[in-house]
């Protein structure tokens, strides 16, 4: 069963990947940003922390590939202030 907390982040990513994908690739999710959101939700609920799951930027484990991070760390960068909260 997923945590509550790998359900919230795992909303908040997908959000996040679909305004990044809206606004830069056009109204349907491309490839690269379904690959990137379902590599993302994988890596969420087979997260090894369990319900005492943190965020995925402020964990120590280093389980996401860098150049997935790094895709990632662009659309949150992207939409950390384009997004209403």
């Amino acid at each position: 069963m997923v945590s509550e907390a790998v359900s919230r982040e795992a909303e908040r990513t997908e959000r996040m990947i679909r305004f990044y994908c809206s606004r830069n690739h056009g109204p349907e999710l491309c490839d690269d940003c379904r690959a990137l959101l379902e590599y993302s939700v994988g890596r969420m609920t087979s997260c090894t922390n369990g319900a005492a799951k943190v965020p995925c930027t402020r964990c120590p484990a280093d389980c996401y590939d860098p150049a997935m991070r790094s895709a990632l760390r662009k659309v949150s960068s992207y939409c950390r202030f384009r997004m209403i909260r």
